[in-house]
């Protein structure tokens, strides 16, 4: 082999494609269907809203939930909502999603928060995409949390000051006590953009994003070289970052490895 050869060059990237088309391609495939039920029996079945106890070696264990679905409710509920997300979109013609607080709703005539300027029909998709997403992963509680944040070191996070700003400024225009902006500490707004974007529910769907950029219609593996290109290339060839930036800075050489096993084996 010419050991100049570079295998990243047989890569195809930046899908341009339908991306919910993507998803629900992806999302039919029996091998994605199991992982999804699998991951959400396993969580929900140890979660209750009493939180952790100890076990008799004293670590803090999630106790069986008596009311947790069985096995076949996850099933039947999976299938229930794949066929909804595959005949329903719905459509909000609010221009300001955040007086809604409603994140399953499409709205096409607001401003892309990120670009400032009105949504493309590209942009549109994957935003589509990203939200089908969440209807069928309800992947959302601290047990989901905990085993996506294996694959990632948050410590890392850092943010540009010129986001910390925009993300307050934001804040303060939809603040109904509209307190001031030196009461929002830099250290605040961090934690909000990991509780609120890098929560297990959230990385689900950006693990989907990563997967649709690369065209993925089933049970392709996604690798180091998709991982490397996608550092280098997502945010410069979509515009879309939705805190993606946040997103790679935490994906560390520790942590690599585990985020390749979490992104190809939770049902993405």
């Amino acid at each position: 082999m010419n050991p100049e050869y570079n295998h990243t060059e047989q890569i195809e990237k930046n899908y341009e494609g339908n991306e919910s088309a993507l998803l629900f391609s992806r999302l039919s495939r029996p091998e994605i269907k199991k992982q999804v039920c699998d991951l959400m029996f396993q969580m929900d079945s140890l979660y209750t809203d009493d939180g952790k106890e100890k076990d008799e070696n004293g670590k803090e264990v999630w106790p069986i939930d008596e009311f947790a679905p069985t096995y076949e409710d996850q099933e039947v509920g999976y299938d229930k909502r794949l066929q909804n997300i595959q005949e329903v979109t719905y459509i909000n013609f609010n221009k300001n999603p955040l007086e809604t607080h409603n994140s399953w709703e499409m709205f096409p005539h607001s401003i892309n928060p990120i670009t400032g300027q009105g949504w493309t029909s590209k942009e549109l998709s994957m935003v589509e995409a990203h939200e089908k997403g969440h209807n069928i992963r309800d992947y959302d509680g601290p047990q989901y949390d905990e085993y996506f944040h294996q694959g990632f070191d948050l410590s890392k996070i850092t943010l540009p000051s010129e986001r910390i700003k925009h993300i307050k400024e934001t804040w303060l225009r939809h603040r109904e006590d509209s307190k001031k902006s030196e009461e929002i500490t830099d250290e605040k707004v961090i934690r909000a953009v990991i509780k609120g974007n890098l929560n297990g529910m959230e990385i689900a769907e950006r693990m989907n994003q990563l997967k649709n950029y690369f065209g993925f219609e089933g049970t392709e593996e996604f690798t180091k070289a998709h991982l490397d290109i996608a550092r280098e290339h997502y945010i410069p060839d979509t515009a879309m970052d939705n805190e993606m930036t946040a997103f790679f800075q935490v994906i560390t050489p520790e942590t690599e490895d585990k985020f390749l096993e979490l992104i190809n084996n939770s049902g993405i």
